[in-house]
């Protein structure tokens, strides 16, 4: 009875994963077919090694389809075909690019989806297509592999001339180069102290040159300021000078302009009065003279006069009466 029960305990546990799995799969199922895709051609130029049927599609690094199908180009052979299948939610734009990457160190090849702008519209089929195409940009590897002779070629010139370099005759000069560095640097040990002194005495001596910079430089700073106010100086003279030349210009000619007048109106004046002036030269003049000799003695006798009232005014009021007695 025991071992019957088991065999009925291990065949329902049996039935049950079964029936997981069956569910398990048919949810997936479900799930494929409610999912919406949408399929995209991609043409590169040259080999895409390492890509094959299922390989992941990605946009900016988010897993998005899978490779369904990989051609010749039946237009261009130099050129393979890839038909991606994709969400069709995924924002592919008219500006999107795809390129290959490696998938770790496996050597798997998937292929990236980038760029794309929000102002761009969405990919769609041109007329007469029967998918959208993807446009394409040589990727990492390809540059690489497209390189790759290159640096082989560089690789195999290098070696050439370390061959050339690492000669016979080469060898020996190197040896004997040696030689004499290993003779030079014992000397120099030999000398520490002596070296040891020389680099304190350069140290003094570029202290003493530091020091003289910074009095040539204050020395400098100094002249730079004499300069300045040398300059300043002969800007205020230039600005006097100016100032002098125009203010000599200006009053010497209003000068000479008024004095021109004044010469004109004294000619004038003097054209206007010539009789009179010639009958004040000739009796005008004497009776001036005449009047100015009498005025002369005139002032005389009031000098006089003065003189005697302040020496004695009562002589000079009563005559030789010795002062006034009243009765």
């Amino acid at each position: 009875m025991e071992t019957k029960a088991n065999h009925i305990l291990i065949g329902s546990v049996v039935l049950a994963v079964v029936a997981a799995i069956f569910g398990f799969i048919v949810w997936l199922a479900k799930l494929e077919i409610d999912r919406e895709f949408a399929r995209y051609y991609i043409y590169f130029d040259g080999a895409v090694s390492g890509l094959t049927v299922g390989s992941d599609v990605l946009y900016n690094g988010i897993p998005i389809g899978s490779v369904k199908e990989i051609r010749i180009d039946p237009d261009n052979p130099r050129r393979v075909r890839v038909l991606a299948e994709v969400d069709a939610s995924a924002p592919i734009r008219t500006d999107s690019f795809a390129t290959l990457q490696l998938k770790g160190i496996t050597g798997v090849t998937e292929v990236l989806i980038e760029g794309g702008s929000t102002t761009t519209p969405m990919l769609r089929p041109k007329p007469g297509e029967k998918f959208a195409v993807i446009a394409s940009r040589p990727s990492k590897i390809q540059q690489m592999f497209e390189g790759a002779p290159e640096v082989v070629s560089s690789l195999l010139e290098l070696l050439v001339r370390a061959n050339d370099l690492l000669s016979n005759d080469n060898r020996v000069a190197l040896a004997g180069i040696l030689k004499d560095v290993n003779v030079l640097t014992t000397t120099i040990v030999s000398r520490s102290e002596n070296l040891a002194k020389l680099i304190d005495d350069l140290q003094a001596t570029s202290n003493n040159l530091r020091d003289a910079a910074k009095s040539v430089n204050q020395i400098t700073g100094k002249v730079d300021t004499l300069v300045v106010s040398t300059d300043n100086t002969l800007a205020l003279v230039r600005g006097a000078l100016a100032n002098v030349d125009q203010l000599l210009d200006t009053d010497v000619r209003k000068i000479i302009a008024e004095g021109t007048k004044l010469g004109s109106e004294l000619g004038q004046i003097a054209a206007e009065n010539r009789m009179p002036l010639n009958e004040f030269a000739t009796e005008g003049l004497a009776d001036f003279a005449r009047m100015v000799r009498e005025m002369r003695a005139l002032v005389s006798s009031l000098t006089r006069v003065s003189e005697k009232i302040e020496a004695d005014p009562t002589r000079f009021l009563f005559g030789s009466q010795q002062g006034f007695k009243p009765q």
